[in-house]
């Protein structure tokens, strides 16, 4: 029964479909410029609401962060989510619970394990004083995609929402 139930929970990671919906090119619904906007204006309240010893540093810091992609392409195969952001690589996502492995700039690595909700996949990235959060929620109309910057050091975190549709409904 232990592992009936083991094997069953462990296969049952989604809503049945939201794999078809995470197929294709993704481009955002609005202008980069518009979402670069909102993100500046995210990257503002979330310096007010800091320490102003903090400010100065931060601000150079989260310059053009978090990254927003003009294009997504996703394939879902399985227990795997390939994703590629404009021309930065593609990542494999393991979805079944093993960690997906990311080369960090210094060449050393980071094990990341991805949370499966219903048609929700999150990937936190924890770093030394913070870290990033990437959720990618899927639909029939495109994907939602919040990243989110917290760190111990910033009042709030600076979160960004970018809805993506399918680059074929143009």
């Amino acid at each position: 029964m232990l592992l009936s139930l083991l094997f069953f929970s462990h296969n049952v990671y989604a809503v049945p479909g939201w794999q078809s919906w995470a197929n294709g090119s993704f481009i955002p619904k609005e202008s980069m410029h518009v979402i670069h906007q909102r993100r500046e204006q995210a990257k503002a309240e979330t310096l007010d609401a800091s320490n102003f010893l903090v400010r100065n540093l931060a601000t150079s810091k989260l310059d053009e962060k978090p990254y927003i992609c003009a294009q997504y392409d996703f394939e879902a195969k399985g227990t795997v989510l390939k994703v590629t952001c404009d021309d930065r690589g593609s990542i494999s996502i393991n979805l079944n619970g093993e960690p997906t492995e990311y080369k960090k700039p210094d060449g050393t690595t980071l094990n990341v394990v991805a949370k499966v909700d219903g048609s929700q996949v999150t990937q936190t990235f924890v770093g030394e004083s913070g870290g990033l959060k990437v959720v990618y929620l899927f639909s029939q109309e495109g994907v939602l995609v919040t990243k989110s910057i917290s760190s111990s050091y910033l009042g709030k975190a600076l979160t960004v929402d970018v809805f993506y549709r399918l680059k074929e409904l143009e």
